[in-house]
């Protein structure tokens, strides 16, 4: 049954509260004033205070942040405030381009969880290094943008099967700044952003059917492999031995060319060393 309250009127002492009523208001009042600190209720108040901010804490688990829902979360406009600070390694980069890569590297991180491969490869979940070229290699930067303004064409109800005309212009700038990589450097097939940017160029070609285009870029990858170890670089890369080994199926699917990446089996002697068996006469 809830609490019934009394009013008292201070200018009318005929209307004061009974007695013993009197005690039972300055009991009400006075609720969280005058407390020991040593008493036994406020050491249980603080026990209770102390186990509430501990479950409005961040959690770990698996070393991942997890927030519950009583967390303070940041709103939306600070978000999209910091984001716009975000400096590229591009001068040119206007808001539209920003918000692409932003969406294009939230997508390939969500997108981990998804390849069935993962769940039986020891894989790295995210490579740091493809998102700090993004603020350090114009060119990375100019074929992220391109394959992500490619897969808005794709997208597009009325698409001709043709590039877009963004796609275009970031296409061209990494080319020529991919020429400017090549010329005149012996070691750049070391360049590992060189490497994935020239992936990158492989499978736009391919996606918009310009297998001349995908050949030569294929040739380019195959070149940049066998400088950098051949076989033995791409065992010690399974990831990228995976990545190439898929694209340069497709390629051999849909040109009916052979593919690039043939390796050599070791041996093809068989295991068995014991007489054939002969079933029947």
């Amino acid at each position: 049954m809830g609490a019934s309250f009394e009013f008292v009127n201070v200018s009318d002492p005929a209307s004061n509260p009974k007695p013993g009523k009197s005690h039972q208001i300055r009991s009400r009042c006075m609720q969280g004033k005058n407390k020991r600190e040593d008493s036994r209720r406020s050491i249980r108040e603080k026990k209770r205070l102390a186990k509430h901010a501990r479950e409005r804490k961040v959690v770990t688990t698996t070393g991942m942040p997890f927030y519950t829902d009583s967390a303070p979360v940041l709103p939306v406009g600070t978000l999209i405030s910091d984001l716009a600070l975000v400096r590229f390694a591009g001068p040119d980069i206007d808001g539209e381009a920003k918000g692409i890569l932003f969406k294009a590297f939230a997508y390939n991180v969500a997108n981990q969880a998804l390849s069935p491969l993962d769940r039986a490869v020891d894989f790295d979940c995210l490579e740091s290094a493809s998102f700090e070229w993004l603020f350090e290699d114009t060119a990375f930067l100019h074929s992220i943008l391109s394959a992500s303004y490619a897969v808005s064409d794709l997208l597009y109800p009325q698409w001709d099967g043709k590039p877009g005309r963004k796609t275009l212009i970031h296409l061209r700038k990494t080319l020529r700044l991919l020429q400017d990589k090549l010329s005149g450097n012996e070691n750049v097939h070391q360049d590992e952003s060189v490497l994935v940017v020239v992936i990158n160029l492989a499978l736009l070609s391919a996606v918009f059917g310009d297998w001349d285009a995908a050949a030569a870029h294929f040739k380019g990858l195959q070149k940049i492999v066998e400088l950098r170890g051949n076989l033995q670089f791409l065992n010690s890369r399974p990831k990228l031995h995976f990545k190439l080994d898929r694209i340069d199926l497709a390629y051999s699917l849909s040109s009916g060319k052979a593919p690039f990446f043939l390796h050599h089996a070791v041996d093809w002697t068989c295991a068995r060393t014991e007489d054939p068996v002969w079933v029947g006469e």
